[in-house]
């Protein structure tokens, strides 16, 4: 977002010339120009890239390390699966020493922060970096509707509160620990707050509020982060361990939900109708249950999770094609079996997981799932597609005739 306040000046040409309110989808472009919000919907989806600092669509990206020896599946292994479900009150007991360790680390860090001195945000400062002009307010005069205060080493923002106006605000990159001054802002579309110190959102509904980029900070709950018309929603690196938040304010527009290097261990509260891309990479989770709260999800990346288990999937989620699970803890062939319900899945990462060096990997994979076309991030070859085919129908066979033998015994 380097350049978010030359875009503002490009936009700004632009806007003097229209007579009348900008229509919802300039209004959408706006805010991708306006904040520059530094991700790629395609790249999120496609390529999984890294940014750098943390924007939705680059958490996920990991360089190639390698492709994992393929490998057999034990017909004990589904056992295995279902006993390591009853593991969870072993493991939550384990996260929760380690969360007390956590605790204290960030209390020391905390201590250790840079020191700066105190800055206000002025009126000459506002000034200096107020862009775009648009007709506002009941008599449709003109304002200033854009507001770029990025890397400032701003403290404080309260003189913001007297641009009620303001529709696009960037206050990333500074020593916020409040934004509350923001509260006097109704007009809200697009607010980038993230890369500040800031503990707590502390913000009431916003009725227009379509993007909110609060990642990079010290949230330790998500009170104040729903807002009823989000589309987008950047948590990123904050240190939260549950979203009930959430459930404050019903978010039926949100698409693209960003929750990676937190300490989330539990998707309770992520129940989005309309959410496509979900982000919980780097996160504490060591399960996917409840991830069917989210029917009309198309990619998912939990890359480094602590995931072990691929429960939560259902056959109602039918628009799932891109699930990255690199880096997790999956371990036995047999939960594969669980993806069997996503008749459409068609990527699929485990690499560097301890699952994708066992013997017959890709195969047992293409077996449990028949539409996958590529494995992390590797086609799979006609034979074997051919191979997956053939095992498939023979056990299918096999269980059909161990059916008859049972019924003609009875």
């Amino acid at each position: 977002m380097d350049d978010a306040e030359q875009n503002g000046e490009d936009i700004l040409s632009d806007a003097e010339g229209s007579d009348g309110e900008e229509s919802y989808a300039e209004e959408d472009e706006v805010i991708d120009n306006v904040l520059d919000d530094e991700y790629n919907d395609k790249e999120s989806i496609d390529e999984h890239g890294d940014d750098g600092e943390g924007r939705f669509s680059g958490d996920a990206r990991r360089d190639e390390k390698g492709k994992g020896e393929s490998g057999n599946d034990d017909d004990n292994d589904i056992d295995e699966a279902e006993k390591n479900d009853h593991d969870d009150l072993d493991d939550d007991d384990d996260d929760e020493e380690e969360e007390e360790d956590d605790d204290v680390n960030e209390d020391e860090e905390e201590d250790y922060d840079e020191q700066v001195e105190p800055k206000l945000l002025t009126e000459e400062g506002i000034r200096s970096r107020l862009s775009m002009i648009s007709r506002v307010g009941p008599g449709m005069e003109y304002a200033f509707v854009s507001l770029t205060l990025k890397d400032c080493a701003l403290t404080d923002i309260s003189a913001i509160r007297e641009l009620k106006y303001l529709q696009y605000v960037d206050v990333s990159q500074n020593y916020l620990t409040d934004i509350t001054p923001l509260q006097s802002l109704p007009n809200l579309l697009a607010l980038d707050a993230s890369m500040n110190r800031l503990t707590a959102c502390n913000l009431p509904t916003m009725p227009y509020l379509q993007r909110l980029h609060l990642s990079d900070n010290r949230l330790k709950d998500t009170t104040g982060v729903a807002h009823p018309l989000l589309t987008v929603l950047n948590l990123a690196n904050n240190r939260f361990k549950s979203v009930e938040g959430f459930n404050t304010c019903p978010m039926l527009h949100l698409r693209e939900l960003n929750l990676s290097n937190t300490k989330l261990k539990t998707l309770k509260g992520v129940a989005f109708p309309n959410l496509k891309i979900l982000n919980v990479s780097e996160s504490r989770l060591k399960s996917l249950n409840g991830i069917s709260n989210c029917p009309n999800l198309e990619v998912l990346l939990a890359v480094g999770a602590t995931i072990m288990r691929l429960s939560g999937f259902t056959a109602d989620m039918d628009h799932l094609h891109t699930i990255d699970l690199s880096e997790t803890q999956v371990a036995v062939i047999s939960e594969l079996r669980r993806l069997s319900y996503l008749k459409h899945l068609k990527s699929l990462s485990l690499r560097d997981s301890p699952l994708s060096t066992e013997a017959d990997y890709r195969v047992e994979a293409l077996v449990s799932i028949p539409n996958l076309v590529e494995l992390d991030q590797e086609e799979y070859e006609p034979e074997e597609t051919e191979e997956a085919d053939e095992i498939r129908q023979s056990r299918l066979s096999a269980v059909g005739s161990k059916e008859n033998v049972e019924d003609d015994d009875a």
